[in-house]
C-alpha cells in the first residue's frame, strides 16, 4: 500500500499512490464575486469564490482601498476615484504556485447611496444594517428563483447557513437571524438561481 494523493485534478497527484492520505492541493477560485459597478464613496465585499481552506489570498485594487480582509477569500473595498478600475486577486500554495484572476470595476461619481443592483433588474440590500440580532435581505426579483444565504466572517470561514427559500418574481424580503454571532464584520453571499439564470451577490454587513 502507498500513500499519497490519488485525485488526478491535483497539483501534487502521485501516480504510485493507491490510497489517498489527504494531502491533495488544488487551486480552486473560478472567479471573483462583487459588484462591477460602483459608486465612488462606497464600500463593497469581494470573495474569491470556491476558495480552499490553507491557501494564500492575496488582493490588489486600483482606484480604492482594500479596507478589510486582506489575506483572506474576502476583502472589503473603499471605491474612491471614478474611473475603470481592477480588483485582483492571486492565489497561491506550495505545491501549485499561483494564479492569478481580475475583474474589471467600473466606479461612478455618487448620484446617491443605493442598493446592490445586477443584471437584468435583479437588486438586494440589508436592513437594518449594522444590525443587532437579526437582519433583512430586501429584494427585487426579475423572476422566480430559489434565494440561498450565507454569513462569512473576514477570515473566510462560513458561520451561518440561511434557509433556501423559492421566491416569486416582484418585491421579496428574506429574515436572516444570527442572535448567536459575534460583533463584527461579516459578508453575506446571497445566491440566486432560477430557470435558465443564476447570480451571485456579496454585501458587507455589520453586527453591533
Amino acid at each position: 500500500m502507498s500513500l499519497g494523493c490519488t485525485d488526478p485534478d491535483a497539483c501534487n497527484y502521485d501516480a504510485l499512490a493507491s490510497d489517498d492520505d489527504g494531502s491533495c492541493s488544488q487551486l480552486q477560485v473560478t472567479e471573483v464575486v462583487g459588484l462591477t459597478e460602483v459608486e465612488a464613496g462606497t464600500v463593497t465585499t469581494y470573495a474569491a469564490e470556491e476558495a480552499a481552506i490553507g491557501n494564500s489570498y492575496s488582493w490588489t485594487v486600483t482606484g480604492g482601498e482594500i479596507t478589510a480582509g486582506q489575506g483572506t477569500p474576502y476583502v472589503v473595498v473603499a471605491w474612491n476615484e471614478a474611473g475603470d478600475h481592477n480588483i485582483s486577486v492571486v492565489e497561491s500554495n506550495a505545491d501549485c504556485g499561483e494564479a492569478t484572476i481580475t475583474v474589471a470595476v467600473s466606479v461612478t461619481e455618487v448620484m446617491g447611496v443605493g442598493e446592490t443592483t445586477g443584471s437584468a433588474g435583479l437588486a438586494v440590500t440589508v436592513a437594518p444594517n449594522p444590525f443587532r440580532s437579526d437582519f433583512t435581505l430586501l429584494m427585487t426579483l426579475p423572476r422566480h428563483a430559489r434565494v440561498a444565504a450565507s454569513l462569512w466572517d473576514m477570515n473566510g470561514k462560513r458561520i451561518q447557513n440561511g434557509a433556501i427559500e423559492p421566491l416569486p418574481a416582484g418585491e421579496q424580503t428574506l429574515r436572516i437571524s444570527s442572535v448567536d454571532v459575534p460583533a463584527g464584520i461579516y459578508a453575506v453571499r446571497v445566491r440566486f438561481e432560477g430557470e435558465g439564470w443564476t447570480e451571485s451577490k456579496v454585501l458587507r454587513v455589520v453586527k453591533e
